[in-house]
Order: structure tokens, then sequence, then C-alpha cells
């Protein structure tokens, strides 16, 4: 029993091991330098022990996505301590948003680069990781997880856009006075909605 869970040690460690190699590759150059060989070498293992512990390179790169997507939501929150009102949660969440991106732009660009392989679905636990994300920004500003996928779409388009320089060049500054700008005027629409619905005195 006590080998068996040496083992299963050995193994998380060699995981572990391997998942760092994985991302530090990713925060130096995106999903372009994911390697299995290169990654095994760094780590101090075989390709084939890669394969051993990962099924295949997709889970290997969700793996590494699921760790940003964890450290993205805890940059969030982190900035949301001791803001209570909707508005504000909604500026501060997109400053947050931006500005991890802005600082870790391979990770993040990794994040909507990686496509499954013959397109197949996420595995469940990937997914559930994700969702952490909506439901934190759903709690936060009192909306449903899929209103709040809505409005984290609209935020990211705006950051993607701004960060490829997709549409002029465009200063991290004045990125964040158009991102403020949106989630205003949804915070604006919110509140409306919320006042149209409340029962008249």
């Amino acid at each position: 029993m006590k080998q068996r869970s040496e083992v299963a040690a050995r193994r998380d460690e060699l995981r572990a091991a391997i998942v760092a190699a994985a991302e530090a590759r990713v925060t130096a150059s995106g999903l372009a330098d994911l390697g299995v060989r290169e990654i095994a070498q760094e780590a101090g293992c075989s390709s084939g022990m890669v394969y051993k512990l990962f099924a295949s390179h997709d889970e290997l790169v969700l793996a590494v996505n699921a760790n940003t997507l964890r450290a993205l939501s805890d940059a969030v929150a982190e900035r949301l301590r001791g803001v209570s009102d909707p508005a504000d949660a909604l500026c501060t969440m997109a400053d947050a948003y931006l500005d991890y991106a802005a600082a870790n732009t391979p990770r993040w660009d990794t994040l909507f680069a990686h496509r499954q392989s013959g397109g197949g679905m996420l595995p469940p636990w990937y997914a559930e990781v994700r969702d952490r994300l909506f439901e934190s920004i759903g709690s936060t500003i009192g909306v449903a997880p899929p209103n709040a996928r809505t409005l984290f779409s609209a935020v990211h388009g705006v950051v993607a856009l701004g960060l490829a320089q997709k549409v002029g060049s465009v200063s991290l500054d004045a990125l964040r006075a158009e991102l403020r700008s949106l989630v205003t005027a949804i915070a604006q629409g919110m509140a409306h909605r919320q006042a149209l619905a409340a029962p008249s005195s």
C-alpha cells in the first residue's frame, strides 16, 4: 500500500513538473512553442511518459489553460475585494481582465487560440473551471451565468481587438477608457431593466 502511494506521489510530482514546463513555454511564446519533446526534456522525462500522464496534447494544453483561468479568476477576485456597487464592480472586473491580458498576453491568448483536435467537446472538468469564472462574475453583479457569459464576451471582444491592434493603434489607457464606457452603459441598462421590473408602490 505504501509503495502504491509512493508511486502515485511520484506520478503527481512528474505531472506537475510537466504542466510547469508547459506553462513556462506558453508564458514565453504561447501555443506555438508547446512541443511535447521539449517539454519532456525540461520536465526530466521521456515523451512517452508525457503521453502516459496526459491522454493527448489537447489534455496537456487544457491543464495549462485551466491554471490560467484560475489565475485570472484570482486576479479578478482580488481586485473586487471590498467593491460592493454593481457598476463599480463591472468597471473593476473589466480593468482586472484588461490588466491580466496585457501582462500575460501569451498565456491569455492560448485560452482562445487552442482548438480541440477533431472539434471534440471540452471535458467536463475543464468546463467546470471555465464556468466558475462566469459564476463569479454573475454573483458579483447579480446576473445569471448566461448573462455573465454575454458580458464577458463583450469585454473580451474589446480587449482582444485592442491588444491585437486590429482596429488601429490603441494605447492601454485608451483601451481602458473604451472598456469603462462599455461596461458603464451595460450597468445603466441593467439598472434600467431592474427599475422597470420592480413592482410599483
